[in-house]
């Protein structure tokens, strides 16, 4: 009981004490739970939030206003980045973190305390999703949503110098994308999965299809757990 926005888009489950969980909503903020999702309660007032992650012990969640950090498993909140657009997504690999907005940029701190720089705009877009390839933390992906039309993955090689744009496969919308530990390439579609062994250059579809795949999490032994609008696969 508590958890009184209908609209979570992520959870975070501490790996230290798994009886405490954070449940990033749309409408409200960010929930904590301390007995495994029995009571909830409001923590922090900031709106759509889109991701949980943990840095060093660090929690962060973008959200309507900027980027919000917790030293304490998520009990307290501040500030730690205020953005004049919705901070939509955010990854990190050792200390750096990436961050899109919703008007189309993304920004990279080097490490806490560092300074951000804006290493791509595209102000006719939304940045839908992010991914890193933790073998090789220069090459950096992004979904930008142009509204109701074909979404455009862009990949940097060099941590922002130079883009490249890629084609959609079989002509659907990208909505989700991660990079596994081989390293693969997994893009999700409104229709189903797919798979670049050669950085998004050529695409392979998957055994799930006809559903709108959300999220994309490879794991380290080799499989991909994926979200879509008919559940959860692995």
């Amino acid at each position: 009981t508590g958890l009184t926005d209908p609209i979570v888009d992520c959870l975070w489950i501490d790996p230290q004490t798994p009886s405490i969980i954070l449940a990033g909503t749309w409408l409200e903020g960010i929930y904590r739970s301390t007995d495994s999702g029995g009571q909830w309660s409001l923590v922090a007032s900031a709106p759509q939030v889109t991701a949980i992650i943990d840095v060093g012990g660090v929690i962060y969640a973008p959200s309507a206003s900027g980027v919000d950090s917790s030293a304490d498993s998520g009990a307290t909140w501040t500030m730690y980045l205020s953005t004049s657009s919705q901070a939509r997504a955010l990854v990190s690999t050792g200390n750096m973190l990436v961050l899109g907005l919703s008007n189309g940029a993304i920004m990279e701190q080097a490490g806490s305390g560092q300074p951000w720089k804006t290493i791509f705009t595209d102000p006719s877009h939304d940045v839908w999703s992010l991914s890193i390839n933790q073998s090789n933390p220069a090459n950096i992906y992004v979904v930008e949503w142009p509204g109701y039309g074909a979404e455009n993955l862009y990949s940097t090689q060099n941590n922002g110098g130079s883009w490249t744009l890629f084609a959609s496969p079989a002509g659907a919308q990208f909505v989700a994308l991660s990079v596994g530990p081989l390293p693969v390439l997994y893009v999700g579609v409104d229709g189903g999965l797919y798979s670049s062994k050669d950085s998004g250059v050529t695409f392979t579809a998957l055994p799930l299809q006809d559903c709108d795949v959300r999220l994309i999490e490879p794991r380290a032994n080799g499989s991909v757990v994926v979200g879509c609008d008919q559940g959860a696969y692995l």
